[in-house]
């Protein structure tokens, strides 16, 4: 029982495995999408640390530019920006920093997740087993719940590093303004102290516009008191006094010239270096000026190319929604798939049992039917040896007729001859004794006859009745035959189905074949051997069959050569298989076909399926696949797996065909 139930299960299994090869493959691509989905996660990850590496950039570039106007600051009088700079500058780093360490700790985090997910998805492709259609889903719909897992996990991860960016934002922004402001603070001070200098510059300029006045007054009175006669009756001593106060008033106008003079020297160094310090200032306003607006152009840049991948990341999260939502489709989807799978898989076992069912009936009613055909048999020739008895009873009743009708006749002419002795003799006694006698003899005589019509009528009824039974016994025994072969058309026609199943699954899974000869002997059950007195195949006819065959394929180097003990059908591999794989063209499957139709009727005759090629390990596990193949199409075609045999061997240039090196040996036992 446990082995018809194992068949059953087998039997389901390869049926299954043709009714679902396409989701198989479905399943397959989807998680080749999802390992897709994988590597644009990690691509993720290399944009998450590019990111970080521009940020840790910007920092540093936000500090030069902290630097650079702290040195502007310090140059112009009248501003002291050391305290905002040192609490914008620290809060800045402090902020940065932080945010650079939850960057990295993110980034280590998600490159263990993926590397956990990585090593999952190949542990799940490495257990895949086609065979086992509902494990594989269980794998792909774990695959899904991870992969769903782990792409919320990503979104979350991109949410934080969005909120981050964001208040990144909002802080360059805050520190753009504050930059702002010190650049407008500093255009202020530097218009201040330009209006200060050239407000101290006119002042001097008037003060040496008046002294020089005060000096061409003096020497015009100077002049005007040199032309002025004087008169005679001036008195001498207000001369000299009006000379000495001259002379005192040219005198002070000397020293006053000297200090304007000396005046007029500082003024003029003052001046000249108010003129150096101001184009010195000029330049360095402008130098700073085109640095700072090289450093705002770049922190533009910077936000830029920050907003620009920000909104990449908010696509990508949107696609990674969208491919979340085309995966739970998916998962629903597979999981309807997965529902009327498992409906299907009811169906087929309850069809599996009613096909036992049915098989063992179909069994129970053939053995039966072979049964009473020996009786029909037996019973046809006990009918025969009761004819044969009958008829032999039938000549010797004719033979005994015929010797009555020679004693009737010889009576007669006895009658005959008394009859004439009487009437010569015409002795009346005589006469009525002898016709006493005849009387006697003809009573006998007819007493005979009635016997016989008795005798000849009893066997008339006897050959009737048993040429009706024969009739009846062949009409019966033609019915027994039409349904055998009704059923052997039904179960040729199931082995020719399950064959095709085979072959489709073998085909869909070409890398998913057993290696060893046990595995193939209990995924099919044996069929019960024919019986040698209904084959009359002998080993000529065979040889001959297999010939038309061959000249039916037409391939180049296909061989049929018969030995001792065996008939060696050598195939080329190329037209036999696809490819580089072990599942078979259609070619292949034809001959496979037909080859099992001739052998079928040797019964438990020894086939033996070599496939050969030059020596390497890959090149042996594939020729063991592909004699394991032929042999699984041969059991699906009613041949007894306990009869066939599978193995590989090297290619032997000298005994070897020279058309090709990679061929397979069908070798039929003629013993």
């Amino acid at each position: 029982m446990k082995f018809s139930n194992l068949v059953a299960f087998l039997g389901l299994i390869l049926l299954l495995g043709s009714c679902s090869s396409g989701k198989i493959r479905s399943a397959n691509l989807r998680i080749a999408s999802l390992e897709n989905e994988v590597q644009k996660c990690r691509n993720l990850d290399s944009l998450r640390k590019v990111e970080a590496a521009e940020k840790l950039h910007i920092s540093r570039q936000l500090d030069k530019t902290e630097r650079v106007l702290a040195q502007l600051y310090l140059q112009l009088p009248g501003l002291s920006p050391k305290n905002l700079k040192e609490s914008t500058s620290q809060n800045l780093n402090a902020d940065i920093a932080q945010q650079n360490i939850m960057l990295v700790i993110d980034t280590t985090r998600l490159r263990r997740e993926n590397d956990s997910l990585r090593k999952q998805i190949e542990k799940s492709t490495e257990t895949t087993v086609v065979s086992s259609n509902t494990k594989t889903k269980v794998t792909g719909t774990k695959s899904f719940d991870s992969q769903k897992k782990y792409i919320e996990q990503l979104e979350a991860s991109n949410k934080a590093e969005t909120d981050k960016n964001n208040q990144l934002q909002r802080s360059l922004n805050a520190y753009s303004l504050k930059l702002e402001i010190m650049d407008n603070e500093r255009i202020h001070a530097i218009n201040n102290a330009r209006q200060e200098n050239a407000r101290k510059t006119d002042s001097l300029e008037h003060v040496i516009a008046d002294l020089q006045l005060a000096n061409e007054q003096y020497r015009t009175s100077l002049v005007a008191l040199k032309d002025k006669p004087t008169p005679v009756k001036d008195d001498k001593k207000s001369q000299k006094e009006e000379v000495k106060r001259l002379n005192l008033l040219l005198d002070r106008m000397r020293d006053e010239n000297k200090l304007l003079s000396e005046s007029n020297k500082q003024l003029s160094t003052q001046s000249n270096q108010l003129k150096r310090e101001n184009e010195g200032l000029n330049n360095k306003i402008q130098t700073l000026t085109h640095e700072s607006e090289e450093i705002r152009k770049n922190v533009l840049l910077d936000s830029n190319t920050n907003t620009q991948k920000v909104s990449a990341l908010e696509q990508t999260l949107k696609l990674n929604q969208l491919r979340i939502k085309e995966l739970e489709n998916c998962t629903l989807s597979t999981q309807s798939e997965n529902k009327t799978l498992r409906e299907q898989i009811n169906l087929l076992n309850s069809k599996a049992t009613e096909y036992e069912k049915n098989n063992q009936a179909k069994e129970n009613h053939e053995v039966q039917l072979k049964e009473e055909i020996s009786k029909l048999r037996e019973q046809n020739i006990l009918t025969e040896n009761k004819i044969q008895t009958l008829s032999e009873q039938k000549k010797e009743l004719m033979s005994r007729i015929e010797e009555q009708n020679q004693v009737i006749v010889r009576q007669q002419e006895q009658i005959l001859d008394l009859s004439k002795k009487a009437s010569k003799n015409k002795n009346t006694d005589n006469l009525t004794l002898i016709i006493d006698s005849l009387r006697n003899k003809n009573a006998m005589i007819n007493q005979l006859q009635k016997q016989i019509d008795s005798i000849r009528q009893i066997n008339t009824e006897k050959s009737s009745s048993y040429q009706t039974l024969l009739l009846a016994k062949d009409q019966q025994i033609s019915a027994l035959e039409l349904q055998k072969s009704t059923l052997e058309a039904n179960v040729n026609a199931l082995n020719k189905r399950n064959a095709v199943l085979e072959q489709d699954r073998i085909a869909a899974n070409p890398d998913n074949q057993k290696t060893s000869k046990k595995e193939v002997e209990k995924e099919k059950k044996p069929s019960p051997a024919k019986d040698k007195t209904a084959s009359n195949l002998t080993d000529e006819r065979l040889l001959t069959r297999v010939r038309e065959l061959i000249s039916e394929v037409k391939w180049p180097g296909i061989t049929a050569v018969k030995t001792e003990k065996k008939i060696i059908l050598t195939v080329p591999q190329s037209a036999m298989f696809l490819n580089e794989t072990s599942a078979l063209t259609s070619g292949g499957a034809t001959l496979i076909q037909k080859l099992s139709n001739i052998t079928h009727p040797l019964g438990s005759r020894k086939i033996d399926i070599i496939s050969f090629s030059d020596p390497g390990q890959e090149e042996d596990e594939l020729n063991l696949k592909r004699s394991n193949t032929i042999g699984k199409l041969m059991i699906a075609y009613g041949l007894p797996a306990a009869s066939l045999n599978f193995g590989t061997r090297s290619y032997h240039s000298e005994t070897d065909t020279k058309l090709f090196s990679k061929g397979t040996e069908i070798i039929i036992s003629t013993e």
